[in-house]
């Protein structure tokens, strides 16, 4: 299994306790405010940097380019970056989930363990998700492991 950052139960702890006390944020595109707004990618920065993972200058996206371009800013964005390392070797906390939207990966989430994850979305705001679940399960595109 490829070595992660996330690799004592202390780390694992504060990134799930870090992930609850977003809970109910709404959804509000390029926004990072915990309890007012935040959209996917600023979510997973604010968890990384308030768990001392890393901090990360996300790039804004447009939301009429994620309903429309096949050209995925989340890629474009992770293809190559220093802290992370695309695998395929299964899921551990604090992996970065890439999600197809229109099948594009528009989408992030983190995972907490090998099937839960928090991302956001509109209409939805902050939640925990499983794999398990119809709408995100068939649409997990990629994995980027933090690295250590």
């Amino acid at each position: 299994m490829t070595p992660t950052w996330f690799n004592t139960p202390g780390r694992i702890l504060a990134l799930d306790l870090e992930a609850q006390s977003w809970l109910g944020t709404p959804f509000f595109p390029n926004s990072q405010s915990k309890g007012r707004g935040v959209s996917c990618q600023k979510l997973a920065a604010a968890i990384y940097e308030a768990v001392g993972f890393a901090q990360l200058d996300v790039p804004e996206v447009p939301m009429s380019w994620a309903r429309s371009n096949r050209d995925s800013l989340v890629l474009r964005f992770l293809d190559g970056h220093p802290v992370f390392e695309q695998v395929v070797d299964g899921l551990v906390p604090g992996d970065l989930l890439g999600f197809r939207i229109n099948r594009t990966v528009h989408h992030v989430g983190i995972a907490l363990d090998g099937r839960r994850f928090v991302h956001c979305v509109d209409l939805a705001g902050v939640q925990i998700t499983t794999l398990e679940d119809a709408t995100w399960g068939g649409r997990l595109a990629a994995v980027w492991r933090p690295r250590p």
